[in-house]
């Protein structure tokens, strides 16, 4: 790029002057010098030269005080024509300040100087542009496909920082509830958190009171920790643009300048074009993170729910079915000899009434396995097994006890892979294998059935996967046609199997 320097201003008036003189003299002494034909023929293009000259460097002005000599200069030849050379003379200098827009001086120097500065500073506004563009493009891009904010924090001050330039430092700070601020960290930022006050003389408070762009010109004589904390990393000036979400200031952006130099005049332009990307991937992520709130507290509920019902179902009516069923056998032993048809009868309710207690305890698992809870995932899923009408090829490597959703949910997978081998994809073998680490549960379960199972349709892997999604994990179905179905999937389980529920 090439620099401008302002032009050389011209010299002063008696110097121009004095030039002009000069040149009027020198031209008289060439021209007293040739031969009588060739003065008559060569004075008036002589003169002129002059005078074009001076009105070229100086303007118009001083190139007719120089026609004006020129015309006297004439004068000393006697016997020419004086009229026409005098007229053409006169004119020269009009025409000249005609031809250069006015009647002061165009030097060209300066002409030149006019033209490369106004090349230079479009084709450096023009790169300028091109990368912000480019930086807002790519910043733009990780929003959208809902990348982690902490990856778009990191982007946003590495897309500042080239833009602004090295010598402008640029960081986020999130304002806390509890009325300070703290400095937002990226994945490629140190782990410590700055925390300072919101108060006193600084971009941080003054950002928070007005919810709009500020800049601070010097940290020298300003107030307050803030303010003392700049000073101490060599801050001399800076710029604040605010991090709008909502109706709420989230944070701001912030770029300091460590040198004599103020942050450029359009860095609240431009850091605002990067703050609106900052703040929709934050309402992004906020959105998210009520959705898969609002996603747990439902199936927290519906759990709850279903371990009330299961519950009432065992401690309530299973065992008043049970207890008519003990004496309705009290009551068939102590009848006396000859009551056969009655005895008999009574045979055939307790039978029914047992029978009643054992589907009512089948489906009181199905609403709630609390065989989970009792004896763990990995006893659950063997009892599951055994319970089949196919052969279960069963696989477990758990080490320990897991968060009890996340049981749960593996329970009620195996569960469902199962009933829909038997029941719809007619297969004759199942392969479950489970397995876990220190952060996750891995679950793949496969039939050799006809396939073609699909989440849509109100099915029950719908609901499986909502229920795994919900705690952070991924669910996948492959089912091709004739090839069988394939059910996978992990869960976090958090260091050691201490997750939280949700």
């Amino acid at each position: 790029m090439r620099r401008c320097l302002p032009a050389r201003p011209a010299p002063p008036m008696a110097i121009r002057v004095a030039v002009a003189v000069a040149i009027v003299a020198l031209e008289t002494v060439v021209l007293l010098a040739l031969p009588g034909r060739a003065l008559e023929q060569l004075t008036g293009m002589v003169y002129l030269a002059g005078v074009l000259a001076v009105s070229m460097l100086w303007g118009a002005r001083l190139g007719a005080v120089t026609a004006l000599a020129s015309i006297a200069a004439v004068g000393f030849f006697q016997g020419f024509d004086l009229w026409p050379v005098a007229i053409l003379l006169a004119g020269a200098p009009a025409v000249s300040a005609l031809a250069h827009g006015g009647a002061g001086p165009v030097p060209r120097a300066a002409a030149e100087h006019a033209a490369v500065c106004s090349h230079g500073d479009s084709q450096q506004e023009a790169t300028s542009l091109a990368t912000t563009q480019a930086g807002l493009r790519r910043v733009a891009t990780l929003v959208a496909r809902g990348t982690d904010p902490a990856d778009v924090f990191d982007a946003v001050t590495e897309e500042l920082g080239r833009i602004l330039g090295r010598g402008f430092p640029v960081m986020l700070i999130r304002y806390d509830p509890d009325g300070t601020a703290a400095r937002v960290i990226g994945r490629s930022e140190p782990t410590d958190i700055d925390y300072v006050p919101v108060d006193g003389d600084s971009l941080v408070a003054k950002v928070y009171r007005t919810g709009r762009a500020a800049r601070m010109t010097s940290y020298a004589h300003a107030a307050g920790p803030n303010a003392a904390i700049a000073r101490s990393v060599g801050a001399r000036s800076g710029v604040g643009v605010p991090v709008l979400v909502g109706d709420r200031v989230w944070g701001v952006a912030i770029v300091v300048s460590t040198g004599p130099q103020q942050p450029p005049p359009d860095a609240e332009r431009r850091m605002a074009d990067f703050t609106e990307l900052v703040a929709t991937a934050i309402a992004n992520a906020e959105s998210r993170a009520q959705l898969i709130a609002s996603r747990a507290r439902m199936v927290a509920a519906t759990d709850d729910a279903r371990r009330r019902l299961e519950r009432d179902l065992h401690d309530g009516v299973q065992q008043r079915l049970i207890s008519l069923g003990l004496q309705l056998r009290a009551a068939q032993d102590g009848l006396p000899p000859g009551a056969g048809d009655v005895g008999h009868q009574l045979g055939k309710v307790v039978d029914g009434l047992t029978a009643a207690a054992h589907e009512l305890q089948e489906l009181s698992r199905g609403i709630h396995p609390a065989i989970v809870s009792q004896g763990g995932l990995a006893s659950a899923i063997r009892t599951l097994a055994r319970r089949s009408g196919l052969p279960v090829d069963l696989r477990l490597h758990i080490d320990r006890r897991l968060p009890e959703p996340v049981e749960v949910a593996a329970y009620y997978i195996i569960s469902e892979a199962l009933t829909n081998a038997a029941k719809h994809a007619h297969a004759k073998t199942v392969h479950a294998r489970i397995e876990t680490d220190r952060c996750r549960l891995a679950l793949t379960v496969h039939d050799d059935g006809v396939g073609g199972a699909y989440r849509e349709g109100g099915s029950g892997l719908l609901g499986l996967q909502d229920r795994v999604e919900t705690l952070g994990g991924t669910f996948k179905v492959l089912s091709p046609l004739g090839r069988g179905t394939t059910l996978c999937a992990e869960l976090p389980v958090g260091p050691r199997g201490t997750a939280a529920n949700p």
